[in-house]
């Protein structure tokens, strides 16, 4: 499916109805396609919720995190039989109903962390502090449960209500709240980064909490072109990228609601494939493009071994131009898309500085491992050397890199106060002095 492709972190289910209008208390833990009499605006109904099994089967087969919603009307015996059914044994009655559905196993030793929003979509709250108490309910029934300390730490608490003080005043761990963005035909970064701003404006705030930490999340996000146009890939990714360099969390913008497991356009469904594999990690500050119009935009990311730069073509027309970084370019993949998210080329670049092609619409990435630097020969202190070896660094403490050659095995190291010299092992002499066994010789370096 588009939702398994996508490779989503974090999967929103707010259609299962959990606490809703118009849903029998506890359908949700029923088989998908469970049917029930409800009674909805003083007629009774027959209606149809989601299956909670089912959707965290579909979280599991994807590596994603489920985030799940509790609405207004959930009764603390349901939240109680929630919590027993995701954490419960098979001994209790909502663990052998999970059984039943076909997963003995408790869904708390599946994911290592489950979102739990409490929000209301109906508006029959009043005012900030009902709302907040509301919220603080749920959490503590949450808490009360006896299977609560086992999983205290994989369970985090998002508050959804809509606060009319822009304060939040429940203990909530997060805050959630809808993004949409209008793209008018203009200026397409600078409209993103205006709605980005709107949405920091009305997110509540949390005076009691550090400042240097971005408590709210993103629950869902739209975007729209005005006209019949369809967003572009490069307005899909511009404004993924702004999110996360903003400090909202980037698999947030990967939510499956109801809709999202039909057909959507296939730029958005590219842009989420797209942002869930590349916008992961720190961000990395990025330069302005040497000679690249003011249509054109660049965002970097490490995550790991893995360093992806994005550069994102706003404009109508293609072009072409050198790419210069401190990191080591060569060898790095490049992957060319155009604007409806269709991959046009891959191949890797030859060496630093070479020129790569962003397409009217598309979005370019070069996906670097750091610490891989092609074959070629590596000269050591007595000179030899090793030809034609891929070879990958990690960190080590005191500044050391440990190094492992292809098609070697052997571990290799490198000290900063000697960056062309490569030891079997580090090891401190007692004079304080580090000495160093040089590679492939029986001699030793001393260096101070």
């Amino acid at each position: 499916t588009q939702v398994q492709a996508a490779h989503p972190s974090v999967l929103r289910f707010p259609f299962l109805g959990i606490g809703e209008i118009g849903t029998r208390s506890g359908a949700w833990a029923h088989s998908l396609g469970n049917e029930s009499s409800a009674l909805v605006d003083g007629q009774r109904r027959s209606v149809s919720c989601g299956s909670l099994d089912t959707a965290l089967r579909l979280a599991m087969d994807t590596g994603a995190q489920p985030w799940l919603r509790v609405g207004p009307f959930a009764s603390d015996a349901e939240i109680r039989n929630l919590v027993e059914y995701l954490a419960g044994p098979i001994t209790e009655p909502y663990g052998k109903r999970r059984m039943e559905n076909g997963s003995g196993q408790p869904w708390t030793d599946v994911f290592n962390r489950i979102y739990l929003e409490v929000g209301d979509t109906e508006g029959i709250m009043g005012g900030d502090s009902r709302k907040a108490s509301f919220v603080n309910h749920v959490i503590g029934l949450v808490q009360q449960s006896p299977y609560y300390s086992a999983i205290r730490n994989q369970i985090t608490f998002v508050d959804g209500m809509e606060y009319e003080t822009a304060l939040m005043l429940s203990t909530a761990d997060y805050h959630a709240s809808a993004l949409e963005a209008v793209v008018n035909g203009g200026d397409a970064v600078s409209e993103l980064r205006a709605a980005y701003r709107a949405f920091f404006d009305r997110s509540p705030r949390m005076p009691d909490r550090p400042s240097d930490v971005n408590y709210e999340m993103v629950s869902r996000f739209s975007l729209r072109v005005t006209g019949n146009a369809e967003p572009t890939l490069s307005t899909w990714m511009e404004a993924v990228a702004l999110g996360a360099r903003e400090g909202y969390s980037v698999q947030l913008f990967h939510v499956a609601q109801s809709d999202d497991l039909q057909e959507m356009p296939p730029a958005q469904s590219a842009a989420r494939a797209l942002s869930a594999h590349c916008l992961q990690g720190s961000a990395l500050t990025v330069e302005p493009l040497e000679g690249a119009p003011t249509t054109m935009t660049a965002y970097a990311y490490r995550n790991g071994l893995h360093v992806h730069i994005l550069l994102i073509n706003h404009a109508k027309q293609a072009y072409t131009f050198p790419v210069a970084s401190d990191l080591r370019l060569e060898g790095a993949l490049v992957q060319v898309y155009d604007e409806n998210g269709q991959p046009v080329s891959e191949e890797t670049m030859r060496r630093s500085g070479s020129a790569v092609d962003v397409l009217p619409g598309g979005v370019t990435v070069l996906d670097i491992r750091e610490g891989e630097m092609g074959q070629r020969p590596i000269p050591c202190q007595s000179g030899c050397h090793m030809a034609k070896m891929r070879w990958f660094c990690t960190s080590r403490p005191n500044g050391w890199r440990a190094c492992w050659c292809r098609p070697a095995s052997e571990a290799l190291y490198l000290h900063p106060k000697s960056p062309r010299r490569w030891f079997t092992k580090p090891w401190c002499s007692r004079s304080g002095l580090l000495a160093c066994g040089i590679s492939r010789t029986g001699s030793t370096a001393s260096l101070s």
